[in-house]
């Protein structure tokens, strides 16, 4: 019997991070669609409805925002060099959908990743939707 994979999109501006992703997740038996920018992204996510995304949070606010609105019930990791604290001040959350109140509520990994810790938040975060569900 086939096991259905595990749809990730990937939206990150850097090559290596998405060369990482892909290279790790695949590894892992997770099905990886790469974007470079939240366009691409868009794009990808209407085509494809991953079950999950990994977003850089340092994406435009615009692009983001919009990829974000088609992104609602979809889960999602953050990722960014920038530490979780000053994005979540800084932006005010934006980097989010406000659903979130505090930074300790956003799923994310400071970059450089960590691929144990990696696999640690998106099974978290899939289960956590699986709990949902049932």
């Amino acid at each position: 019997m086939d096991q259905k994979l595990t749809k990730i999109l990937v939206v990150d501006q850097e090559a290596d991070i998405r060369g990482f992703l892909q290279t790790v997740l695949t590894n892992r038996q997770f099905e990886v669609t790469l974007a470079v920018d939240e366009q691409e992204g868009i794009d990808k996510f209407q085509a494809l409805e991953p079950d999950m995304l990994i977003l850089d949070a340092m994406l435009p606010h615009q692009g983001m925002q919009t990829l974000l609105t088609h992104a609602k019930k979809t889960p999602i990791l953050f990722i960014s060099a920038i530490p979780l604290k000053v994005l979540f001040f800084r932006h005010k959350l934006q980097l989010g959908t406000g659903l979130y109140i505090s930074p300790a509520e956003i799923p994310f990994l400071e970059k450089p990743l960590q691929e144990d810790e990696l696999i640690e938040q998106i099974n978290q975060l899939m289960l956590r939707i699986d709990s949902e569900i049932t």
